[in-house]
Parts: C-alpha cells; sequence; structure tokens
C-alpha cells in the first residue's frame, strides 16, 4: 500500500514543476543523501560516479539563471570553441540550420575549398543521418558537434536532395573562414559582410574599408546575416572603425547592477551613410553592433535578431573539461534591454536562409542584387538603388 501511493504521490509531482522560491534547507546533506540513494537503488545499476558528477556540475550551471547559455563543456566542446574564436574549424565546412522535429538538418552554406565542397555537398541539402545516425530530436548544435571531430577522420551523411536519396563521406579537415567579405554595388554602394569576429576580424577589415573608401564609395551596407558573434572585444574595435569616435557601443550590466558603457576610442574608417542587414543567426557581438549601428543612424533591414544580449566567462576545470557561464548582460545604446527579445529591423524583409547562401555565393554585384532581396531592400533604403 506504501509503496502504491508513493507512485501515485511521485505521478502527481511530476506534473508541478518544483518552485525555484522554496527554500532547500541543509542542501549539502539532502544532496548526499540523494546521491546515496541513486547508487544505491536506482534501477541502472551502471550509474557511476563519474556520471554524477557530471550531472552534477551541469545542473549547477542550469540552476544559477539563464540556463540556455550556462554549460558544461567536454574537452572537445572546449576545443571547438575555441577554434571558432581564432576562426580556424576543423569539420566538414558546412554551416547548416536544424529541425529536430522533423529530423532534417539544412545546408544554408558549404565553404569553399573544404572538404563539402569536395565531396559535392549543395546549398540545399537535406542532412537526415549522420553517420547513420537519424537525426529526430537532435539539436542544431549536437548536429554540428557531430560533424567536428580528429582532422583526417571521416563522416558519412545520408542526404536528401530534390527527391533523390543519396550519401556522401566526407574527410574532416582544418580550414579557415574568411570573416570578411567586400563587394562593390551599382551606384556607388558597396557590401561588407562580417561572417564572425575573431582575433583576425579587426586586422582584415581595415584595410577592407580602407579599399572601399578609396574605390570612391558613397554607402555602405554593413551584413551581419548569419553572424553568431564570437570575440566581444574584436567586435568593440571592429565598432570604431564604423560609429563616430565617443558613441556608446552598448552598455554592460555587471553582477549587482553596476552599469559601464562600452564607448568608441578611435575616428572611424569610413563615415558615409550605412544600412545594416541582419536575420534570425544574427547573434551576441554582432546584434550589439547591429545596435549601435542603427544608434548612429543607419537603417537595419531583415529579419529580427535571435536575442543574445548577454556575455559568459569560460573557466577551465582542472579535469579538462570548462564551464561557460553569464557575467554581463547587455543593452543598446538607448537603454533598451533586448536580451531574450532580439534586435527590430527597421524594414522587415523575408529571406530563407538557402536563397541568402545562393546570393553570397556571387561575386558579381549587379547580379548580388538582383538575387538579394534583403540586400536589395537596403541599397533602396540608401536611395542608391541602379536605375532599371
Amino acid at each position: 500500500m506504501t509503496r502504491t501511493l508513493a507512485f501515485v504521490a511521485l505521478v502527481l509531482l511530476a506534473a508541478l514543476p518544483a518552485r525555484a522560491e522554496d527554500p532547500f534547507r541543509d542542501g549539502e546533506k539532502a544532496f548526499q543523501k540523494a546521491r546515496e540513494m541513486l547508487q544505491q537503488k536506482y534501477v541502472d545499476d551502471k550509474v557511476t560516479d563519474d556520471k554524477l558528477w557530471r550531472a552534477a556540475t551541469a545542473g549547477l550551471l542550469h540552476g544559477v539563471g539563464s540556463g540556455k547559455w550556462d554549460k558544461l563543456l567536454s574537452p572537445s566542446e572546449l576545443q571547438a570553441l575555441q577554434a571558432d574564436l581564432v576562426g580556424e574549424v576543423v569539420g566538414l565546412g558546412l554551416h547548416i540550420s536544424g529541425d529536430p522535429d522533423a529530423g532534417i538538418v539544412n545546408v544554408d552554406f558549404v565553404v569553399p575549398g573544404s572538404g563539402a565542397e569536395r565531396a559535392g555537398m549543395q546549398v540545399g541539402d537535406k542532412i537526415l543521418k549522420i553517420d547513420g545516425k537519424a537525426l529526430k530530436g537532435v539539436s542544431e548544435d549536437e548536429a554540428a558537434r557531430s560533424m567536428r571531430g580528429k582532422a583526417g577522420t571521416s563522416v558519412t551523411l545520408t542526404i536528401l536532395r530534390d527527391t533523390a536519396i543519396i550519401t556522401r563521406t566526407i574527410k574532416r579537415a582544418a580550414f579557415n573562414i574568411d570573416p570578411v567579405v567586400t563587394m562593390t554595388l551599382p551606384g556607388g554602394a558597396a557590401l561588407l559582410q562580417v561572417r564572425m569576429f575573431t582575433g583576425k576580424t579587426p586586422g582584415l577589415m581595415k584595410p577592407a574599408l580602407e579599399k572601399l573608401k578609396r574605390s570612391g564609395m558613397k554607402a555602405l551596407v554593413v551584413d551581419l546575416r548569419g553572424n553568431e558573434g564570437g570575440s566581444y572585444d574584436s567586435m568593440l574595435e571592429c565598432a570604431g572603425m564604423l560609429v563616430p569616435k565617443g558613441s556608446v557601443v552598448v552598455t554592460e550590466v555587471h553582477r549587482g547592477g553596476k552599469v559601464d558603457d562600452k564607448r568608441t576610442t578611435t575616428e572611424p574608417v569610413v563615415s558615409v551613410p550605412m544600412a545594416v542587414l541582419v536575420d534570425g543567426h544574427t547573434a551576441s557581438g554582432a546584434e550589439i553592433l547591429a545596435g549601435a549601428l542603427k544608434q548612429a543612424g543607419a537603417r537595419v533591414v531583415g529579419k529580427r535578431t535571435l536575442g543574445k544580449w548577454n556575455a559568459q566567462w569560460l573557466e577551465e576545470l582542472d579535469n579538462g573539461w570548462a564551464i561557460k557561464f553569464t557575467i554581463i548582460v547587455f543593452r543598446a545604446p538607448w537603454g533598451a534591454s533586448l536580451d531574450g527579445k532580439g534586435l527590430d529591423p527597421d524594414v522587415e524583409v523575408e529571406e530563407t536562409p538557402s536563397e541568402f547562401a545562393k546570393a553570397a555565393a556571387i561575386r558579381v554585384g549587379e547580379q548580388r542584387l538582383a538575387a538579394d532581396p534583403q540586400l536589395r531592400v537596403a541599397v533602396t533604403l540608401l536611395k542608391l538603388a541602379p536605375s532599371r
């Protein structure tokens, strides 16, 4: 009878989430008791100390607050993150977007010169399996991690292309992603695409802007679509090249509510009318830069940004793992709190990731403008659209 009542109580309680404000008294003692019970009585008798300590550490990060960005990183995840920050990646060379419910990963971009390009991967391919594993319920991050690994090892992808199911075995290799791409456009406009903020981005961006300036550029479209951020310090340095000296780029909100305005300290490299392109993958430092440009008078075109207006501290642990946890929340220069909300464009324009990827591969300005509706609207807003 007691077991039956206990089972019923647990079923009922399972529907009620724990209230964060309920005090957890004698927490250390309660934790040790729970750990002992799991080791002694849990249905899986192979629960190890390693698994419990890992879960406990991950639980600490999940329980402190935002949860979504605070994570325990394995050694391989830490290595991948560090590689991203310097712009050097070992993988296949695919930019993807996931649909865990449908069990599909979409190929949005194929990095030139990568193993994926050599294997014939195409924008629009739909990945159904990775090394024979179906992707139902697999997040975009998990799928991306599965494609990374040690250089020289291979991954087999099962792909839906149009109506055909095909497979491609691709060797992982190191490749660099060029974080800065420029292009001149008809009518005196220019395009500056910033794909990510790495330690290399400012050093590449400055000469690129100077070259555009010498070419007689009259207006600039800053393309931050697909830019998921990266190095915060690199982003601040890049902002100084685009907005007036002394401008507030972002306001940092620290522990205890302390605020700090981050201002540019250098004269901008260019001072021309600007527009900014953003989408749902524009995140973190890229959102911040878009906000700073908006405050400086640029028009924002595209779709609402991701809404990651916060920064994490990365601390390596003694066992090779690492913890990543939030230490700053950001506010836009005009005081708005956009964390979890994102930056809304001034002009919303639809464009699918596949359409953007196909347009981004075009290197002729007039053709690029014709294939990219968001870019076309941005140039129109700058009153530099080519006459028809």
